[in-house]
Formats: C-alpha cells, structure tokens, sequence
C-alpha cells in the first residue's frame, strides 16, 4: 500500500466544492496534472514506496517542510488557502 498525496490538482475538485474563488482553487492547481499525479503514484506503488507526495516541485517541499512544523501553523496555512479571496 503506497500513501498519495499530490495536493492541490487540476481537475474539478474545486469547483465541485465550491472553492473557485480561493488561493489554492485558483492558483496551487496548476501545478499538477492529474496524469502525472496517477503516475508517480503508480511508480511509487510499483516500487514498494510507503507514501508519495506528488507531482509539482511544490507540493514535494511544502509535504516535506510539514514534518518539521507544528500542527497549529499547518492548520493556518491550510485555512489561508481555502479563504475565498478578497476576505
């Protein structure tokens, strides 16, 4: 069993929940393709891997930076990122 984690990606996730108007709706989805996220899923599976953050460079960084920061901070990045902008 390999653990996906590909953050945000570029498929109708936002809109069918609402978040268009939100940092991350708008902006982190971009970075990610669903395909390249299926496949380094795939790969990570393959080999035996235990977890995979997938696929942009950002989404690497941000999942191996949340391992050294508190669970408060992560939790108020996360809301920053959903907020509708503008508010």
């Amino acid at each position: 069993m390999t653990a996906l984690q590909p953050g945000p990606v570029d498929t109708d996730f936002f809109h069918r929940a609402g978040m268009d108007n939100t940092q991350v709706g708008q902006e982190g989805k971009k970075e990610s393709e669903p395909y390249n996220v299926a496949k380094q899923g795939y790969d990570a599976l393959i080999k035996g891997e235990k977890h995979v953050y997938a696929a942009s460079l950002m989404t690497k960084i941000e999942g191996a930076v949340a391992n050294l920061v508190p669970d408060a901070l992560k939790s108020s990045m996360h809301e920053k990122m959903s907020k509708p902008l503008g508010e």
